[in-house]
């Protein structure tokens, strides 16, 4: 399947200012995640972001933080590293099946055309962020720079009926048992629309 860099979607909805102090004040919040998406004509764009440890839970979390507390590079550490990579390149292939995170209504008749993910980290001491391509090598943090890393994986679909596109359901409180919200930012021909969708109401409408 062609892979495209991140989109971002908020361009469509960028006159929205909730929206975009949210996402600076949302950034790397467990149990958050946020998702955006755009409807023009029979194109449908989703962008989904998570924290890096929702993947794995606290094994994850350890090796996110690992560069903060070793301190000796041996032989065992660097298998146990090329390790974590792979692991990750492997999660990250996964989120391709987008229901493990969303469903489309079959009546909108939805083919997925295209998908990428990328990770970057957020709110480093710097105050810059850094990206990290999927389809590139991940292993360029300095050890100054590991911060708190957010997954974005992002999809793009074609609809033979859009006009049956007014939902979707939000899977992924069932593939993620720490998640708590996702919060979710539309933007579709009947105007822009911002819910908090909680595991007691997984249904987004649109």
């Amino acid at each position: 399947m062609k892979r495209i860099p991140i989109f971002v979607v908020a361009s469509l909805i960028a006159h929205s200012a909730i929206a975009s102090e949210q996402r600076q004040a949302g950034a790397h919040v467990h149990g958050l995640n946020t998702m955006q998406l755009a409807l023009e004509g029979s194109r449908l764009e989703i962008r989904y972001q998570m924290p890096i440890v929702q993947l794995n839970g606290s094994d994850q979390h350890e090796h996110e933080h690992e560069h903060e507390h070793e301190h000796e590079h041996s032989h065992d550490h660097n298998e146990k590293h090329d390790d974590n990579h792979a692991s990750l390149d492997s999660q990250l292939d996964a989120l391709e099946t987008h229901t493990t995170l969303f469903n489309l209504p079959q009546q909108a008749q939805c083919t997925q055309t295209e998908f990428s993910t990328d990770v970057q980290t957020v709110a480093s001491e710097s105050g810059h962020d850094h990206d990290h391509d999927h389809d590139h090598d991940h292993d360029h943090e300095k050890d100054g720079d590991a911060g708190h890393r957010d997954v974005f994986a992002a999809y793009a679909f074609e609809c033979a009926d859009p006009a049956q596109l007014n939902r979707l359901e939000i899977t992924a409180f069932s593939t993620y048992d720490d998640l708590e919200a996702v919060e979710v930012e539309a933007a579709t021909a009947r105007g822009a629309t911002r819910q908090r969708i909680t595991k007691d109401n997984t249904q987004v409408n649109l």
